[in-house]
């Protein structure tokens, strides 16, 4: 007994710089170690929950200025139009549009007229088997703008009795894409977590250590949130919802992992 106690004592790391890394393992610094995260964390969370609001999604931002996707950005915007969204309103009826159809869809047209008065509504084109009318609404081409005004159009028009109403067009498409992407940092940190302490649970078969590798973790992401927004305000770094979406899951694999 007394020659594996020897064995195990010879084994362990000795030195100054031994000791000097083996303090924050200590008997009380350890406490005092989780005690000041713990203040750190409390401190940072309040400027990591303002990371989404300097996010700059606009590609001008994040690209380098010789980015040929950028060339034809700024291109794009020389042409006549391009200080507006189209967004694209269709009637459709599968047996043909009746009279009254044509009706709502001009009684529609004029409704939307009135209510955007800065947008730009164009006539009722309709098709040539009289199945499908539409018109077109120019809407400002201020992203944040758009969704809103897709969703009150949506909100404006309704179909009956058969006829489907859709609003399209690049606006109609941006405005499914930001509902399809919103909350997707939460969804993405929710799946993250539950996949995380499955996994913790299976390998270490305790009801209480798995919980160590996440409060590392937890710590972790809302002081990384925390540093990057003031790279941000500070230090002129660019954050977009791509790479502060990840982040989470870069934390989870990193905190878990090592």
């Amino acid at each position: 007994m007394n020659e594996r106690s020897t064995n195990r004592n010879s084994e362990r790391p000795s030195g100054l710089f031994a000791r000097f890394v083996g303090i924050p393992g200590g008997r009380r610094t350890k406490w005092i170690v989780l005690l000041a995260w713990i203040v750190i964390v409390a401190v940072v969370s309040p400027f990591a929950a303002r990371l989404p609001d300097v996010e700059q999604n606009d590609i001008a931002q994040w690209l380098p200025d010789g980015a040929r996707s950028l060339e034809v950005s700024r291109l794009q915007q020389q042409f006549p139009g391009s200080d507006s969204l189209p967004a694209v309103v269709i009637f459709h009826r599968a047996q043909g549009l009746t009279d009254s159809d044509i009706e709502q869809v001009e009684a529609d047209r004029l409704r939307i007229a009135g209510h955007f008065a800065d947008a730009a509504v164009g006539d009722v084109i309709p098709s040539a088997g009289n199945e499908t009318a539409m018109f077109v609404v120019g809407l400002p081409a201020n992203e944040e703008q758009a969704v809103k005004s897709v969703q009150e159009m949506r909100g404006l028009l309704s179909g009956s009795d058969g006829l489907e109403v859709i609003v399209t067009g690049p606006a109609g498409f941006t405005s499914d894409m930001v509902e399809v992407f919103d909350g997707i940092d939460t969804t993405l940190l929710a799946a993250s977590a539950l996949v995380v302490t499955v996994l913790l649970l299976l390998i270490y078969r305790s009801p209480f250590l798995w919980l160590v590798p996440l409060l590392v973790v937890g710590f972790a992401h809302q002081s990384s949130s925390a540093m990057i927004y003031g790279f941000v305000q500070h230090l002129g770094m660019v954050a977009n919802s791509q790479n502060v979406g990840i982040l989470p899951i870069l934390v989870f694999g990193v905190g878990t992992d090592y």
